[in-house]
């Protein structure tokens, strides 16, 4: 998370957009996992292999 966080700050200097995605492991024999990974749109920045991840999806808010 810390990495995703200091790449969206270095980008948004820039002006480009990016997406921060929080996930759990899907592979519940594996015991609990969370993983942060950040993209600009369709390109993933950090995070590494996150195909073992399901996004968390989040509603509300103060800007819903």
């Amino acid at each position: 998370m810390v990495q995703a966080i200091a790449a969206q700050n270095w980008l948004g200097r820039y002006n480009i957009p990016s997406t921060m995605t929080i996930g759990v492991r899907k592979d519940a024999a594996a015991g609990f996992g969370a993983h942060a990974w950040l993209a600009v749109g369709d390109v993933l920045v950090t995070g590494g292999d996150i195909s073992g991840y399901v996004a968390i999806e989040v509603s509300g808010g103060p800007d819903a």
